[in-house]
């Protein structure tokens, strides 16, 4: 399949992407996903040279972090569940591992967290946050401490480890289930009950067999 990019149209306020997965080609996956790793990385470690820990330096980049990645990534990652060209859904799996690592990476950072726990117990009280805002930095302390980050480094790395794994084994099966082929050959007999409508919409592969 030949890929050529085609600008994208005007699109309506508050649609962030263009759908038409023709318009898209791998290497355009490819540096999509490597910018939104970039510039994640680029909000977090700002976060991590505050010196100031308020709402606008601590909390709001670190959600807004998640949120780009999130929002940003889903075209990179979408195109692998539904593209008809295989090597277009081969390059969203890519970025998909791509982006799975990332996020580990991102949720294990001692830094962050420790960032986090400080602005929490010393200076959100003055912020006077919003309830769900408060209730958004409990999790990401909560989240931090189930990754083990208040542990030693040698515990950190293990568990580091350990989700990077479940990541791979996550992502190689959900691509095993997507190419997926097989198929059973059965017989008129072996469909008696069966509405005419289901049968009719089956494959035919001989007079006697579908």
């Amino acid at each position: 399949m030949a890929f050529a990019w085609i600008p994208p149209p005007v699109k309506p306020e508050g649609v962030f992407h263009n759908w038409d997965l023709r318009l898209y080609s791998p290497d355009d996956l490819f540096h999509r996903t490597v910018d939104i790793v970039k510039q994640t990385k680029k909000i977090l470690d700002k976060v991590s040279r505050a010196k100031v820990l308020t709402y606008e330096t601590v909390l709001k980049p670190v959600l807004d972090a998640h949120q780009f990645s999130c929002l940003q990534g889903v075209l990179v990652t979408f195109p692998r569940h539904v593209s008809e060209c295989p090597v277009l859904r081969q390059a969203a799996a890519d970025a998909t591992r791509t982006l799975e690592e990332s996020n580990v990476e991102m949720s294990m950072r001692k830094d962050i967290f420790d960032k986090l726990v400080l602005y929490k117990e010393k200076f959100s009280s003055r912020d006077n946050l919003k309830p769900e805002l408060a209730r958004c930095l409990n999790y990401l302390i909560h989240n931090g401490r189930r990754n083990g980050l208040h542990l030693n480094e040698g515990v950190r790395n293990k568990i580091k480890s350990i989700k990077k794994r479940l990541s791979e084994l996550q992502l190689q099966f959900t691509r095993n289930l997507a190419e997926e082929n097989s198929y059973l050959l059965l017989s008129y007999e072996d469909l008696t009950g069966m509405p005419y409508s289901f049968i009719e919409g089956l494959n035919f592969v001989s007079p006697a067999h579908v």
